[in-house]
């Protein structure tokens, strides 16, 4: 158990959006290094997909009127842009694993123990999985609320249907994000998988985490705003391919076209790329209010235990 632990207040919502800040103020130097580390280690990667999509796309249409050749370059896409993306999954697995050790533990830890991070790993996992198979479930009211709006006389059904969509899906993303807030730390401090202790914590505490999480998630929205209007704005090539890619729908390589004349130009690569940085280096402040949470709950436990 870390000093943290040992002088862990009992959970508020305040204080839990508050301590990712507290730790920021506390090791600036150590925060602010972290934080590059994570902006470079997300933003090459990014840039990567965009580079393969843009050239490959062109591949993909200079094939398109052969079959087996277009199957086997689209294959072959997929195989790059999926061993990108798994190294970005295994770097956010390190760097989360970094980061608790630095609010856990108050320590930083460039390589924590392998079996820790696979914990950590698995974890992330089973939430993952529990938020596909509910919003898989949202998915298909609204394919029904689509069907109802299809038709004159159940356009009032469909939109209905539609709107109680809506509120599952802020409830569930609720309901989820508190009652498994302290399942990544608990799991990576103490190596086993903690779904029960992690749901009965939640629970002793449902209405100070429900008022944590809807503060983060109003911050989360404003963040994700500016970072959309930054980015349209900065790389106007971006805000193109997307816009060239809503107003072609029906045509099924309109997203390679819009990659391939993205990439085509080297300056909008670097542009995206200082946008990718400066965006994952502010975001490291949002994920640390985040974490504070789930790590504000996981320490109450450990003081709770001690």
């Amino acid at each position: 158990m870390g000093d943290n632990a040992s002088t862990a207040p009992a959970f508020k919502a305040g204080a839990a959006l508050g301590y990712g800040l507290t730790i920021l103020r506390q090791r600036p130097i150590t925060f602010a290094q972290l934080s590059v580390v994570q902006a470079v280690l997300f933003t090459i990667p990014a840039l990567a997909v965009f580079y393969v999509m843009g050239v490959m796309g062109q591949d993909v249409m200079d094939v398109a009127d052969d079959p087996i050749a277009l199957m086997q370059t689209q294959l072959r896409m997929s195989l790059i842009t999926s061993g990108i993306n798994l190294l970005i999954y295994a770097g956010a697995v390190w760097i989360e694993a970094v980061w608790l050790e630095l609010f856990m533990n108050n320590r930083v830890k460039l390589f924590p123990p392998i079996s820790r991070m696979l914990w950590l790993l698995l974890s992330f996992v089973i939430i993952f999985a529990i938020f596909f198979a509910g919003y898989f479930v949202i998915f298909m009211v609204f394919m029904v609320a689509a069907i109802f709006a299809g038709t004159s006389s159940g356009l009032a059904a469909g939109v209905i249907v539609g709107v109680i969509g809506v509120l599952v899906f802020v409830v569930l993303s609720l309901v989820v994000m508190s009652r498994f807030s302290a399942l990544p730390a608990i799991t990576y401090q103490e190596k086993e998988l903690t779904l029960g202790k992690a749901w009965s914590l939640a629970r002793a505490n449902q209405g100070s985490l429900m008022l944590a999480w809807l503060g983060f998630g109003g911050l989360y929205l404003i963040f994700m705003a500016i970072y959309f209007a930054v980015l349209l704005a900065a790389v106007g090539a971006f805000a193109d391919a997307i816009i060239y890619q809503f107003e072609n729908l029906e045509n099924p390589y309109a997203q390679y076209e819009a990659y391939a004349a993205l990439v085509e130009n080297p300056g909008n690569l670097v542009a995206l790329g200082l946008v990718f940085l400066f965006a994952g280096f502010a975001y490291s402040i949002i994920s640390a209010i985040s974490r504070g949470i789930g790590v504000s709950l996981a320490l109450s436990h450990q003081k709770d235990a001690a």
